[in-house]
């Protein structure tokens, strides 16, 4: 365990609350590392591969984003925020990496 930023990821079957537990646990570190470190904005790192229902953009869409804000609402809420803009941006281009295999591990 260095000093480096944590590295979470998220993976279960459908309808696991996969979203549910990111959204959660993105704002709970914005909130923690908002109170720990007042000095500079709080940021969360998030690379979103869910290319059927992405939480922060549309589908067929790979993405890393830097969020510095909450994320409240719906997903389809985050996809116009100011706050959740793409840091970098990939279009897969089909809901399902099954489509495609090779394609969605170069993206």
């Amino acid at each position: 365990r260095g000093g480096g930023p944590a590295v979470v990821v998220v993976v279960g079957a459908r309808n696991s609350g996969k979203s549910s537990f990111l959204r959660l646990l993105a704002n709970a570190v914005l909130a923690n590392a908002a109170l720990r470190r007042p000095s500079g904005p709080p940021a969360v790192g998030l690379l979103d591969c869910d290319v059927g229902q992405p939480e922060l953009g549309p589908a067929g869409l790979l993405s890393l984003r830097t969020l510095h804000e909450p994320l409240l609402g719906p997903p389809l809420a985050h996809r116009r925020a100011a706050h959740v803009a793409a840091d970098a941006a990939v279009c897969f281009g089909a809901a399902s990496p099954a489509a495609d295999p090779r394609a969605y591990v170069a993206a």
